[in-house]
């Protein structure tokens, strides 16, 4: 039987389908393509087809209901200055101390494994095979330890340009957002959760980085630190983040 899926779980998840449970309940991330959703299956673009034109009935509707008229030609004047906004926008959230702080970072990440984590790795590979030789190490331990290392580099990578893109999707929300949202769950809540886990994830990992490679101490306490002021500037900003609940994870 096809388990039931969760609406909008993927809207606040981390991307990273290769390490969720929740695959087989997301919407984003079904099975082997069947005679139902073959992209090269007539039955299939004329069900996308019948989908647009009732999801398109349903947009006037409530377009109407809220004197939205839809079919309102937009001036280049007006296109200019939406533009001319969204740059605006996009410049001082570019300047906030936060996404700021993610730029340094993302420096350090990029610089200790591109110079220095390849070094690191064979140093302590080479260092268990010694003590394997001489019997102070089992073959388990030397193998579990080189793969908890690349675990941490898997998850420290696959999250470095993560946080910094939802800390700034959080910050574009925040700013269309206002008091007056019935009672409705904020995306700029949202995103800055799955911001704020992926953060704790990558804390996490560097702080067994460096228990297992304690000769990379000054990037590890660089990143540690830089990601402790991201994680306390962003519940400083979004200081509800934390109570938004995700459809799935945390329900």
């Amino acid at each position: 039987m096809t388990p039931q899926f969760i609406p909008g779980i993927y809207n606040y998840c981390d991307r990273w389908c290769e390490r969720c449970t929740y695959t087989g309940r997301c919407r984003n991330f079904e099975g082997p393509l069947t005679e139902k959703t073959d992209v090269n299956n007539e039955e299939f673009w004329n069900s996308i087809a019948s989908n647009f034109a009732k999801t398109k009935e349903l947009l006037y509707k409530a377009a109407a209901e809220r004197g939205i008229d839809l079919d309102t030609v937009i001036s280049e004047e007006e296109k200019k200055a939406h533009a001319k906004k969204e740059a605006d926008l996009d410049k001082k959230i570019g300047q906030h101390p936060v996404v700021q702080l993610c730029k340094q970072y993302e420096g350090i990440v990029l610089t200790f494994f591109e110079s220095e984590f390849r070094k690191e790795l064979v140093d302590k590979n080479r260092e268990l095979v010694n003590q394997l030789q001489m019997g102070i190490q089992t073959e388990d331990k030397v193998v579990h330890t080189m793969a908890n290392c690349g675990d941490c580099e898997e998850i420290i990578q696959w999250y470095v340009f993560f946080i910094d893109v939802k800390l700034q999707r959080a910050l574009h929300s925040l700013q269309d957002e206002t008091d007056n949202d019935d009672g409705y769950p904020k995306d700029s809540d949202g995103s800055a959760k799955v911001a704020l886990v992926a953060i704790e994830r990558s804390i996490a990992a560097w702080l067994l980085l460096y228990q297992l490679l304690p000769s990379c101490e000054d990037s590890a306490l660089k990143a540690l630190a830089l990601l402790s002021r991201i994680k306390n500037l962003a519940l400083e900003t979004f200081p509800h983040a934390m109570q938004f609940k995700r459809p799935g994870f945390d329900e």
